[in-house]
């Protein structure tokens, strides 16, 4: 049997059919607490059947599976409502996607990405780790300036160890600690009109 679609497809927020009958649709990410987040979505109830995966990641690079969905919450207004409890969000700012799966043709599709930011201050500029840090010192940016930001490295008596630029609308960088002598370091981290902050940093 011929399909006259697709086997795979992005989905986006313009309305697009993939296999199915499979519309596009949005992805809400909400933090309920400091250590959980839900996420909502909903396709249209079309009679046909689908699961979810739902994916998460914290660089929007390589995501990993934390649960499936088969049911929906609800169907109200001529759409399946589906709604997702991650209850082992990351502090910081968690991203996340679903892979829809028709169950009678196999086909997928993928939502739009979606963000919560997880026990973060609304002032807080970045989340650092881990510090003791035994190699790789990573830096997660908790807001984006609009210019391009600057770590530097600095050794406990004040000397310019390694300086980075990142461009901005970065969520995930880092620098590395591997072949530095154990001891106390700053890192100073210039987020242009956010300002600037220094951290001390424990090598083991």
């Amino acid at each position: 049997m011929s399909v006259p679609y697709p086997l795979s497809c992005w989905l986006s927020i313009t309305p697009a059919l993939c296999g199915g009958g499979i519309t596009s649709f949005e992805l809400d990410a909400v933090a309920m607490n400091a250590q959980t987040a839900r996420l909502n979505w909903a396709v249209p109830n079309d009679g046909q059947t689908y699961t979810f995966d739902v994916q998460r990641s914290n660089d929007a690079k390589r995501f990993d599976k934390i649960g499936t969905v088969k049911e929906p919450l609800r169907i109200k207004d001529g759409n399946q409502e589906f709604e997702y409890i991650d209850y082992t969000a990351l502090r910081g700012v968690n991203i996340y996607r679903v892979r829809m799966v028709n169950n009678a043709f196999g086909d997928e599709a993928f939502s739009k990405i979606a963000a919560a930011k997880v026990g973060v201050e609304a002032d807080e500029l970045f989340n650092i780790y881990p510090n003791p840090v035994k190699d790789r010192l990573v830096v997660q940016f908790l807001q984006q300036p609009t210019s391009n930001i600057t770590l530097e490295l600095y050794t406990a008596d004040g000397r310019l160890r390694s300086s980075k630029k990142i461009d901005a609308g970065a969520i995930l960088d880092g620098l590395d600690f591997d072949n530095l002598p154990s001891g106390f370091y700053f890192v100073k981290i210039n987020m242009g009109e956010l300002g600037t902050e220094t951290v001390k940093i424990v090598k083991e």
